[in-house]
């Protein structure tokens, strides 16, 4: 289903889908804890000196001077598309002027099947869609979607949008044209078709958006999740005669050096824009640069952290901090370099002291070496990327480059964490695996490094309760072959037990993944399915976990349990896995009341 369906994308899976993260930056506070920050974008809807010809020409003077609605971002992901999409909006004294300008790079494969007035399968043909709401959008609001082909549907949505009248018609003029490299639509729509008796003041809820099938990208002004319906997330429209932004450029960030470009209407007023960045639920705001009305401004700031965050622009009155103008936050994410080489030089220098004081032996010499070789890299990957960060524009290229040597080196650094291990409980050869264990709430992947050391499982659990865990086969450098595992029952306190039979062991299986239209924590080989234990292999370089999982009896005694789970492979010594139950004193129901 297309998000940008306006039969078909539910109201009520919007409402729950709007609840993403960027979304709940709504709970921080800018300043003080009890000041709420609104993510939604907003704009000045200025007054026009005169009215634009309707004939999807956006070069004439009126549009230069109106508002520029930017950037779109992406439904779901909320990063930058592919193929730009810009809006400018204003209004006089009867009808309200939207201009869409549409960058596409596949010109040829634009999407125009659509001819006839309010044509329900406009949406599936490549359009812009505005969303308008004089009041609370819950009751009503009011959607116009114009193709490429300049086919116009428009319908009034009531009830949380779970009603819609496509019969509905306002008096809106639309014209269309297509150009080599992009396309562009102008929108007039009579303003007294949007509300009954006197019009409303102040701001109106607004949404631009726009579908994009050649590259397959659907895109807003607003911040968005499942589809362009999310009324609850729609932008707001200021109707005021305050000074509009007229020219706005802000590139998704990366590490290092960035900049904005921003441009006001002419005024006799001052006002401060300020760039936000939006990381972990908190917002933190750059140097604010004072403008005042009719100029222009180019402004550069600095970017050091990683991860995943997201950028805006605001625009306020110096005198009354009046909120004016801001963007929807742009997400961008830098990959993780220095802190990957952080977490692998703690691990290695725990390896190098935890073989250190193991006796000496050639094994040891050859793990110390080992060690050694790894810090040397792992230094040499800092050291660069903070000489590449450092520098005026940092290539995207390079600075990725790091981060695949990093998560290269990452797997290698735990291996020889485990190795070191190994050696230090006095191995004379290196087995082809070690064991380590993890929780259940975590998703492991075949080269995932997020495991524990540990030689001991620990569960806690009511009686009555089946509780899980992982142990973890872990390749110390060669494919391990023929693995089998085993496992006993667990002795409790006195004479309590829990039975072979109550302790069950799988082995955890991987599903192929794609990257669906939202955003997830990654992609390809993902932990889903648990199969039977049976004898198996583990590849070179990754890990395989096993599922443990321990059903507690009623009738269990309270108290401390403990088992094994063995595991061997061919050509290795067994290595063993200690299984140990805490149960409480209490006793889950089988139904609730």
């Amino acid at each position: 289903m297309s998000p940008a369906d306006p039969e078909r994308t539910s109201a009520r899976l919007s409402r729950l889908l709007s609840r993403s993260w960027l979304v709940l930056v709504l709970l921080c506070a800018l300043g003080c804890a009890d000041e709420p920050v609104s993510l939604a974008p907003v704009a000045v809807c200025g007054r026009a000196a005169a009215p634009p010809t309707i004939d999807g020409n956006l070069n004439e003077p009126a549009w230069r001077n109106a508002t520029m609605l930017a950037p779109f971002v992406l439904v779901a992901t909320h990063g930058l598309p592919t193929q730009a999409t810009t809006c400018r909006v204003m209004r006089d004294a009867t009808r309200i002027y939207i201009g869409f300008d549409c960058s596409e790079a596949k010109m040829p494969s634009l999407s125009m099947a659509t001819t006839e007035r309010d044509d329900a399968r406009a949406w599936m043909d490549d359009c812009v869609h505005v969303f308008l709401a004089p009041l609370d959008p819950r009751h009503t609001y009011y959607h116009f979607v114009v193709t490429a082909n300049n086919t116009v549907f428009d319908e009034r949505a009531l009830e949380d949008g779970q009603e819609r009248q496509p019969w509905w018609n306002a008096d809106v003029v639309t014209a269309t044209r297509r150009g080599t490299d992009h396309w562009t639509c102008e929108i007039s729509i009579l303003l007294e078709d949007l509300y009954e008796g006197q019009p409303p003041q102040d701001s109106w809820w607004f949404s631009a958006s726009r579908a994009e099938h050649p590259h397959a990208e659907w895109s807003s002004w607003s911040l968005l999740n499942a589809g362009f319906h999310e009324f609850t997330n729609f932008g707001h429209l200021l109707w005021t005669d305050e000074p509009t932004v007229t020219s706005l450029e802000l590139p998704a960030p990366f590490v290092g050096r960035n900049d904005y470009r921003i441009s006001l209407g002419q005024a006799s007023r001052s006002y401060v824009t300020e760039l936000q960045v939006i990381r972990d639920f908190q917002v933190f705001p750059k140097l604010p640069l004072r403008l005042t009305g009719g100029a222009s401004a180019s402004y550069g700031y600095d970017l050091q952290e990683e991860g995943d965050a997201a950028v805006r622009l605001v625009v306020r009155r110096e005198d009354s901090h009046d909120l004016l103008y801001a963007s929807p936050p742009v997400s961008f994410s830098v990959p993780r370099v220095r802190g990957l080489v952080a977490e692998m030089g703690a691990r290695l220098a725990s390896a190098s002291f935890t073989v250190s004081a193991a006796p000496d032996s050639p094994l040891r010499r050859q793990v110390i070496g080992e060690v050694s070789r790894l810090r040397e890299e792992t230094r040499a990957i800092g050291a660069a990327a903070d000489r590449l960060s450092r520098s005026a524009r940092v290539p995207r290229d390079r600075w990725e480059e790091l981060h695949r040597r990093a998560t290269t080196l990452a797997p290698q650094a735990r291996v020889a964490e485990l190795r070191g291990l190994l050696v230090s409980r006095g191995a004379g050869t290196m087995p082809s695996f070690g064991l380590g264990v993890a929780n259940s709430l975590q998703k492991l992947s075949p080269q995932d490094v997020d495991y524990s050391l540990s030689d001991e499982l620990q569960l806690r659990s009511c009686r009555q309760e089946r509780e899980s865990g992982q142990v973890v086969v872990v390749s110390v450098g060669k494919p391990v072959k023929g693995v089998r595992v085993q496992w006993t029952g667990l002795r409790g306190p006195g004479d309590a037990r829990i039975d072979h039979d109550a302790v069950e062991v799988r082995r955890v299986g991987w599903g192929s993944t794609r990257q669906p239209l939202y955003q997830v924590e990654r992609v390809g080989r993902w932990p889903d399915p648990l199969l039977p234990p049976e004898t198996f292999d583990v590849p070179a370089q990754e890990i395989q976990p096993l599922w443990v999982t321990v059903s507690v009896p009623p009738d269990a005694t309270p108290g401390q349990y403990t088992g094994t789970l063995t595991v061997t492979a061919e050509g290795d010594a067994p290595q063993t896995i200690k299984l140990s139950l805490e149960v409480w004193d209490i006793q889950l129901p089988l139904h609730g009341k």
